[in-house]
């Protein structure tokens, strides 16, 4: 999401106390988790993985996802 800073600013405007964001794609976590790290207080990541996306990886690469 290129403008996670302004949508987190503007939820912090409108008074909400959290974001939670959901990943379903391992390739999202690193975004998910650095939108976090700058914001540790306010956004909070939630990963698994949909069955859709399990074909794409070995098996390896799922373990070392959780």
């Amino acid at each position: 999401m290129d403008d996670s800073e302004d949508v987190i600013a503007k939820a912090k405007e409108k008074g909400m106390t959290a974001i939670i964001t959901s990943v379903a794609d391992p390739i999202e976590l690193g975004d998910a988790l650095s939108m976090h790290d700058k914001n540790s207080d306010f956004v909070y990541v939630t990963a698994g993985m949909h069955p859709h996306y399990a074909m794409k990886y070995s098996d390896e690469y799922i373990k070392s996802y959780f």
